[in-house]
């Protein structure tokens, strides 16, 4: 089981993790073929999962030690140490309320009610049975969509933490726009948020790089400029996408 934990603790690679489930006892043919099938999300995280699985189930617990009795009871000095202190706690955890603007207060309840299902959803999951693949990939795919508006809402917040600025909120709308037009767009969105996300990466190398305080001054303005675009085209992207699986 060294080579599940190494993998786990290496990054999950897809195509190293199938290879390992495949040479597994407990190897269930029909998810395997799936999992040959390619790659996507939802079947990374339920590879993970039954790796994981498998882990657990063939850890053996440590056997108890003989305890040896001594003949004769020697008096022991024990020497108090003061209780190590409590890691310092994620700095997600710490964010309340009363620390956001007001626009930003729901989008910090929505980040937390999304982590909250999530954390149930995982719960869920880790019961299933073996055999409940269909219900098993259902879980994998609400915890992947879960997990990625979460990210979305923690992007906004951490944008106002960095540039103290409150990011585009509104969604544009696009509700009346036939199929053809909204694959389009989403195409077209695709390609600017490739684009963007090049320039803003070069921007703050520039930043780290600029020596002069004006110079930094400028790149910050670009940096906060170009990263509220890119929340407003994700955001839009993903109200895209939304609409054209439901005209689906």
């Amino acid at each position: 089981m060294e080579s599940i934990q190494k993998w786990l603790d290496t990054g999950c690679k897809y195509p190293e993790g199938v290879e390992l489930y495949a040479a597994m006892p407990g190897c269930m043919p029909l998810l395997l073929r799936r999992l040959q099938e390619g790659h996507d999300p939802v079947k990374h995280e339920k590879l993970k999962y039954e790796l994981r699985k498998i882990l657990k189930q063939n850890i053996v617990p440590a056997q108890p030690q003989p305890v040896a009795i001594p003949a004769a009871v020697t008096p022991v000095v024990v020497v108090a140490h003061a209780p190590a202190e409590p890691p310092a706690p994620d700095a997600k955890q710490k964010l309340l309320f009363h620390h956001l603007p007001p626009e930003l207060r729901p989008v910090l309840q929505e980040a937390n009610a999304l982590f909250a299902e999530k954390c149930l959803l995982k719960t869920t999951l880790n019961d299933l049975a073996p055999e409940m693949e269909s219900e098993a990939l259902e879980l994998c795919t609400r915890i992947y969509a879960l997990t990625q508006k979460n990210a979305r809402c923690w992007q906004k917040i951490d944008y106002w933490q960095e540039h103290r600025k409150v990011p585009p909120l509104e969604v544009p709308k696009h509700s009346a726009l036939g199929g053809a037009q909204l694959a389009k767009k989403q195409q077209n969105l695709f390609s600017s948020i490739s684009r963007l996300k090049k320039r803003l990466e070069q921007n703050r190398l520039q930043y780290e790089a600029a020596e002069h305080v004006a110079a930094r001054a400028r790149l910050l303005a670009a940096i906060a400029k170009k990263a509220g675009n890119l929340i407003k085209q994700e955001d839009e992207l993903l109200h895209i996408t939304q609409l054209i699986e439901a005209k689906a």
